[in-house]
């Protein structure tokens, strides 16, 4: 069974092409990818969909409220694997570690914000940006996890020689 290390919290929307929170549960063996699950409705909202603000704000409200339906699902699951949390939850992401490369945490544009590029074994990366100081986790949350997990794999460039830290 694998061991639990820790969950990593993101306000916002920190993957491109992705709505609403990221919950990333990592274990020992994978990480649980939870994000809230955009509709893909019938004819009248895919209609609301393509009308502007309205549109917006109800595929926001339905991420959110999906988000929150699979946050109550996390947490009935209890501890248990990351296989079996996967499984609890509609729409959760399972990536085993063997599937990364490699993660860099760096410095990720003007004020607060860092990037964690996610490399995997077949050469895809994925980036994900947040504010550490407002709307996700903080730099030693995030390096302690990873690094945990990923071991020489994550690179921490946020406290190397000459990089801007906490």
């Amino acid at each position: 069974m694998s061991t639990s290390i820790g969950m990593l919290h993101f306000s916002g929307s920190p993957r491109l092409g992705h709505l609403g929170d990221l919950d990333v549960y990592v274990f020992d063996d994978a990480m649980v990818l939870i994000q809230g699950l955009t509709p893909k409705g019938g004819l009248a909202y895919r209609t609301l969909q393509n009308r502007g603000l309205l549109g917006m704000a109800v595929t926001a409200s339905s991420v959110h409220r999906s988000m929150r339906h699979q946050r109550e699902q996390a947490e009935t699951a209890g501890d248990v694997s990351a296989v079996s949390l996967a499984k609890a939850v509609d729409g959760a992401e399972f990536i085993p570690l063997t599937a990364w490369a490699g993660a860099r945490l760096e410095k990720g544009g003007l004020g607060k914000v860092c990037k964690l590029t996610l490399t995997t074994v077949s050469g895809k990366s994925e980036t994900w940006r947040w504010n550490w100081k407002k709307n996700g986790p903080t730099l030693d949350e995030a390096a302690d996890i990873l690094g945990s997990a990923l071991g020489e794999r994550f690179v921490n460039a946020m406290t190397a020689p000459g990089s801007a830290s906490q």
